[in-house]
């Protein structure tokens, strides 16, 4: 497992390149945006493409990409330490990203309280691990879930393990929609070394990025 001082980055780092950083350039773009929200309209409607559908997340992430954007301007706090030839108009560095995940872990204090692009994100997260569409996420759920997105399905039972608190095993190991959500807001908001939330996307350490 990653080092207790380095997994909140190193869990970040790995979602920014494997899930939006489409050519693998270290850099975010609105093309790269647009691509994931086609892809993942398709993904809700199980291979249709239904244009409202489209619509609704090009909405959704345009909206977290003019965000993010925001944190490409001159006025960022690292904008005058990097030369004009380290930037690129239009894009979003890492250091970017990680700025709007510290004010969503300033500002938002539960789940109900994310962005509502992250909200919808996670609604489909939730809707794609729940293999046998039961309304919750199980030990297998999460393993076809890892198995489908090409990550170390070696690691998923001790990741879902790591996960489960003292009452998720008292209910069979079994995670709740609720469950799953606090842990959607781990993830995405907690600096705490031993985060249950961090592998709800998934295994994440010694991945090839």
């Amino acid at each position: 497992m990653a080092s207790l001082k380095d997994n909140y980055k190193e869990r970040h780092l790995f979602n920014f390149y494997k899930s939006w950083d489409l050519d693998g350039d270290g850099w975010l773009t609105a093309e790269d945006f647009m691509s994931n929200a086609e892809t993942l309209a398709v993904l809700q409607r199980h291979g249709k493409w239904e244009e409202d559908v489209v619509a609704r997340w090009r909405s959704y992430l345009g909206g977290w990409w003019d965000i993010l954007l925001a944190e490409a301007t001159p006025s960022s706090p690292d904008f005058s330490n990097k030369g004009s030839s380290d930037r690129r108009s239009g894009a979003v560095s890492f250091e970017d990203w990680a700025r709007f995940l510290k004010k969503v872990s300033i500002l938002a204090d539960s789940y109900r309280e994310l962005p509502d692009f992250l909200k919808a994100y996670g609604n489909l997260l939730f809707v794609r691990m729940d293999y046998n569409k039961d309304g919750l996420i199980c030990v297998k759920d999460y393993r076809i879930y890892v198995a489908k997105n090409n990550m170390d399905i070696m690691r998923s039972n001790d990741c879902y393990a790591f996960m489960l608190s003292s009452t998720d095993l008292r209910n069979d190991s079994i995670l709740s929609r609720q469950r799953f959500d606090e842990l959607f807001y781990e993830y995405w908001t907690s600096h705490h070394p031993a985060c249950r939330g961090q592998y709800i996307l998934g295994p994440y350490e010694n991945m090839s990025l």
